[in-house]
């Protein structure tokens, strides 16, 4: 029997047209459509929610290296500076070079350098900035540490010159004390000998008698040792007299390794002085640097 679709009794719809392309059903391609919108969607809002996360923790990385680089930059400096500049002014030949070098007890060189990582240079979209933030401490750091082996070294030096320097002081006030013992008994009579001794006799009572003269080596250079050293050449008692020329070569010696600590004592003193100013130009680069950076 053959149907007439064209009647206008009866109409059968073809199986094809409720199909796209005579293949997938509509119901079938809007239920593919959404599964794939909802995947898509919580692969976005996933990536999306890790870009936050990620954002955030960038952010508290940043105020976290901020703020021990405030500590550094603002606190750890300026003490730097200060003790530093002080061991320029305040050390002399008498002082002689302090026991220790000066210290200041601090974390944040370490506590910076343990988060120097990946994540923390991703953090900074101005890298070049942070890097020399990086580059500065790092010199900061090892300055410190260079300073501390520069300072044990003149130290040890120091101790060793000032030990023999002291030996032959104690030596040389032997000697003055011999010599006034000799012209007592032997009462030699070549020019000059009283004026002399008695130079001698009064420098060896300053040198006793004279509070803290022991330990002022400056005064004890230029108010004894020089005054007794010119008079014993002039007068030629050290080609007179053998005691007498004991009392010019100790005399010379001792003014030799008094230039030298003198010369060895302000190098020292200018060199810290260098320092302070390293240091002074290291905090100003520092906060130069650190106000280009967004912090936010």
């Amino acid at each position: 029997m053959i149907i007439n679709c064209y009647s206008s009794d009866v109409f059968i719809s073809s199986p094809s047209n409720d199909k796209l392309w005579g293949l997938f059903s509509y119901d079938t391609i809007f239920t593919v459509l959404i599964t794939l919108f909802v995947f898509a969607s919580g692969i976005l809002i996933d990536r999306l929610i890790k870009f936050c996360d990620r954002k955030k923790e960038q952010k508290e990385l940043r105020y976290y290296f901020r703020h021990f680089l405030d500590i550094i930059t603002d606190k750890t400096c300026p003490q730097l500076i200060e003790m530093y500049a002080n061991v320029y002014k305040s050390n002399g030949i008498n002082e002689g070079i302090p026991t220790a070098p000066p210290k200041i007890l601090t974390g944040n060189f370490t506590r910076i350098r343990k988060i120097q990582d990946k994540e923390l240079f991703s953090a900074f979209n101005d890298k070049d900035s942070f890097s020399k933030i990086l580059s500065n401490i790092d010199f900061l750091e090892l300055m410190i540490g260079e300073i501390d082996s520069f300072h044990k070294r003149i130290r040890g030096e120091s101790d060793e010159i000032r030990k023999t320097l002291q030996e032959d002081v104690n030596k040389y006030f032997d000697t003055l004390a011999k010599y006034v013992e000799h012209v007592r008994i032997n009462n030699p009579q070549y020019q000059g000998v009283t004026a002399f001794r008695n130079l001698v006799n009064n420098s060896i009572l300053m040198y006793h008698q004279q509070p803290g003269m022991k330990h002022k080596f400056t005064e004890v250079y230029k108010k004894i040792i020089r005054p007794i050293q010119e008079q014993v050449v002039q007068t030629n008692i050290f080609r007179i007299d053998p005691i007498g020329f004991e009392i010019a070569e100790l005399g010379k010696s001792i003014s030799l390794q008094f230039s030298y600590i003198k010369r060895m004592t302000i190098d020292f003193r200018i060199d810290y002085r260098k320092f302070s100013r390293h240091v002074k130009d290291t905090q100003d680069s520092l906060i130069m640097v650190r106000n280009k950076i967004n912090w936010g």
